[in-house]
C-alpha cells in the first residue's frame, strides 16, 4: 500500500497525514515498474472480491456496527474500492443477510428488490431505537417469514442459471488478464482466486487463461501441488501471514512462513502452535 499523503495542518504549523482518495492504489507507470524490477510481478485475482448470495435462507439482517462490508460492495459496486470499512450505512439496516459464498464459488442468487426495500421500510418505521432492543431480529425474522407467506417461492428472487455462472467465470478470468495485459504489455501467467473460492468446475476452466493458479486450503491441500490433467500448475497459497487491520497492517511472512509451509505440508501441530505464539507477540508489539 502506498503511504499516507503528508500535508500541513492549518494553524497547527506542523504536518500531519490523511489518506488521500486513491492513496492506496498504484498508478499503470507504477504497476510496469514494479513488474519490470525482477523481484515481484503482477498477476491476476479475478474482476470480484466479494462474496454473494448463494440461496433465499436468510442468516442475519444488516444493522449499526456488523462487518458485512461485501454487502454494501454489491450495493454499491462503483465505489467498492474505497469501501474497506465494514459501515453498514442506515439505508442498508434491515436488508436481509443470505447465505452466501465467494463471488466464484458457484451460481449467485438475485433477491427480490420488492422484498429488500419491505424488510428496510419495516425496520426504518420501528423509531431510533430499534436496533438497540433484545428482541430487534426476532421482529425482522417474523417480519420475513409474513412476506415469505405472502408470496410465492420464485417471488423471493431467482439463482443464477448455469449458463450465466459461466458466463461470469469467463469475464472474471478473462477480462482481469485482458485489463492487465493492456496496463503491462503481456499476459498475466497466474491467478490468485479471489478469497481463495472455486468450484472444480470452475477450476478446470481458469487452464484456458492461465499457465498457473492458487490452491484453498478448504479444498485442496500442500500435497496436490503440480501439474492437472491440462497441464495448469497448482500451488498453495500461504496466508494470512499478518495481524493488525486494514489501517495497519505488520506481516509476518519472514518468522513464519516456513511454519506455515509445513503445517500446511504435514498436519504439524508443533508448527501450529509456535506459528500462533508468534502471531500472538506480533499483536502485543512484542515481536
Amino acid at each position: 500500500l502506498s503511504d499516507p499523503v503528508e500535508r500541513h495542518a492549518p494553524g497547527r504549523g506542523k504536518r500531519e497525514k490523511r489518506r488521500a482518495a486513491g492513496a492506496d492504489f498504484r498508478s499503470r507507470d507504477e504497476c510496469r515498474r514494479y513488474d519490470g524490477g525482477g523481484v515481484r510481478a503482477w498477476q491476476s485475482h479475478g474482476m470480484t472480491h466479494t462474496w454473494y448470495p448463494a440461496g433465499p435462507r436468510t442468516m442475519d439482517f444488516r444493522h449499526p456496527g456488523d462487518a458485512l462490508h461485501w454487502m454494501g460492495w454489491g450495493a454499491r459496486p462503483e465505489s467498492e474500492w474505497r469501501r474497506i470499512q465494514p459501515e453498514a450505512e442506515p439505508s442498508d439496516f434491515g436488508l436481509p443477510v443470505y447465505e452466501h459464498h465467494k463471488s466464484l464459488d458457484g451460481p449467485r442468487f438475485f433477491p427480490n428488490p420488492s422484498v429488500e426495500e419491505e424488510l428496510h421500510a419495516f425496520a426504518d418505521g420501528q423509531g431510533e431505537d430499534f436496533f438497540s432492543r433484545p428482541d430487534w431480529k426476532a421482529r425482522m425474522f417474523a417480519r420475513a417469514e409474513e412476506l415469505r407467506a405472502d408470496l410465492p417461492g420464485e417471488a423471493w428472487g431467482r439463482m443464477e442459471s448455469r449458463e450465466e455462472f459461466l458466463q461470469r467465470v469467463k469475464y472474471e478470468l478473462g477480462e482481469s488478464s485482458a485489463r492487465i495485459a493492456g496496463v503491462l504489455g503481456k499476459k498475466p501467467a497466474y491467478l490468485c482466486w479471489p478469497g481463495g473460492g472455486y468450484s472444480r468446475e470452475v477450476f478446470d476452466l481458469a487452464a484456458d487463461y492461465y499457465e498457473g493458479t492458487t490452491i484453498s486450503g478448504s479444498r485442496d491441500t500442500v500435497r496436490d501441488q503440480g501439474p492437472d490433467a491440462r497441464g495448469c500448475f497448482r500451488f498453495a497459497r500461504f496466508g494470512p501471514l499478518h495481524t493488525g487491520n486494514y489501517e495497519r497492517i505488520r506481516y509476518l511472512g519472514p518468522l513464519t512462513t516456513c511454519l506455515y509451509t509445513e503445517e500446511r505440508r504435514t498436519g504439524s501441530l508443533p508448527c501450529r502452535l509456535v506459528r500462533g505464539g508468534l502471531t500472538r507477540l506480533a499483536q502485543w508489539g512484542v515481536v
